[in-house]
């Protein structure tokens, strides 16, 4: 819920063509995350220092974007109405993205959570880096078929294509 306020008032503000203060307290933002992340992950090795830094962070920001906001570009934030049934519907629909995250992340994660739990962490490394070498080279062979796709289309499109597609092919590997 913070974030949705925040990126409402973000939004405020690089609507007033404020992009320097928008743009750079994110940024400033994610460098000092960064920051104290590595600094207190070394010193407490939790979880909860990630959540206490994130919110805190957050929050900071937040106060920073809405006192920005309210002395440069005059925003005024007045409750004149509370939308019940429009916070119900914005209830359910958090509810499901949130639901739909966390299968999301079991489903990708799922090879490497059994991995882990029958062989170990080590294992899980292992297989890590050979997917990884699996992605660059999907990712190769991704970027060469695009790269021929014209190519290849435009010779078959000619008289006698489909034997020009051999020499075509050979002279490419």
């Amino acid at each position: 819920m913070i974030h949705v306020i925040e990126n409402v008032i973000n939004g405020f503000i690089t609507g007033h063509n404020a992009f320097a203060f928008g743009n750079g307290i994110r940024l400033v933002s994610i460098i000092l995350r960064i920051i104290l992340l590595v600094i207190f992950l070394r010193v407490y090795k939790n979880g909860l220092v990630i959540v206490i830094i994130t919110t805190s962070l957050s929050f900071l920001f937040l106060f920073a974007e809405l006192i920005y906001a309210r002395k440069n570009l005059g925003l005024i934030i007045k409750y004149e109405f509370w939308d019940r049934t429009l916070f119900a519907e914005a209830g359910k629909y958090t509810t499901m993205m949130f639901l739909t995250s966390v299968a999301g992340q079991a489903f990708n994660n799922i090879d490497s959570i059994v991995i882990g739990s029958l062989k170990g962490p080590g294992f899980v490394t292992i297989y890590s880096i050979g997917l990884m070498f699996f992605t660059m080279f999907q990712n190769l062979s991704a970027g060469v078929a695009g790269v021929m796709l014209p190519t290849v289309t435009s010779v078959l499109s000619q008289d006698g294509g489909e034997k020009k597609i051999a020499n075509v092919v050979i002279s490419a590997g």
